[in-house]
């Protein structure tokens, strides 16, 4: 396959990309800052999610494209001193599926995660009460306006949603379904997100469907 990777310099987009590369296949590393991304295999395609002409070149002759951009909670903001645009992954997608359209690409991926959308109910009460509420409350409201922009879409999607990421090793060891119950303990490894997004496409699988991951 011949894909675009939107957010190939975060942890779970690097190891897709490579992944992708071990497989086979040919990335695009669709990114705001192609002198951050250290593997020299990949293609590099310098755009912003939020400029929709540029990810009309960008994605021109793709066979798909994932959707792996990082959040935009309010630790992550403080610690590294950034700054995201509250509607990044909303307002992104808009731009992306518009650009899909306009070059005739049909097979998406977005990584979203757990607690958004219908699963907020199902989080352990120190998630649901206390970690969303004042750390990932803007960002789960985003993330859940992006899923229902990707469903009304006419593309061939797929939403994927992964508890705690970890940078553990991967495992193969998958779980995946909706609705999943969810713990405290509910986590999975990026190796495992990666492995799981790139088998979604290579099979062909879960199209139109939300799908929930854990280890």
């Amino acid at each position: 396959m011949n894909l675009a990777v939107l957010g190939a310099t975060g942890a779970t987009g690097r190891l897709l990309c490579d992944q992708a590369l071990a497989a086979g296949h040919t990335v695009a590393a669709v990114v705001r800052r192609p002198e951050a991304v250290g593997n020299r295999r990949l293609q590099l395609v310098k755009a912003d999610v939020l400029d929709p002409q540029a990810l009309e070149g960008a994605i021109l002759g793709r066979d798909a494209v994932v959707w792996a951009v990082g959040g935009h909670d309010r630790l992550r903001a403080a610690v590294r001193g950034e700054h995201r645009a509250s509607d990044l992954n909303s307002r992104g997608t808009r731009n992306v599926l518009h650009a899909m359209t306009t070059e005739g690409v049909d097979r998406l991926i977005v990584i979203s995660s757990w607690g958004v959308g219908d699963s907020a109910p199902r989080l352990p009460f120190l998630f649901r009460r206390i970690v969303v509420p004042l750390l990932l409350r803007d960002e789960f409201a985003d993330k859940a306006r992006q899923e229902d922009v990707v469903r009304a879409s006419a593309l061939r999607w797929t939403v994927v949603r992964p508890t705690r990421l970890t940078d553990g090793p991967r495992t193969d060891r998958v779980r995946a379904g909706h609705p999943l119950p969810f713990t405290t303990r509910s986590h999975i490894a990026r190796a495992d997100v990666a492995a799981f997004v790139l088998r979604t496409l290579e099979q062909d699988t879960h199209v139109h469907e939300t799908v929930e991951i854990t280890n």
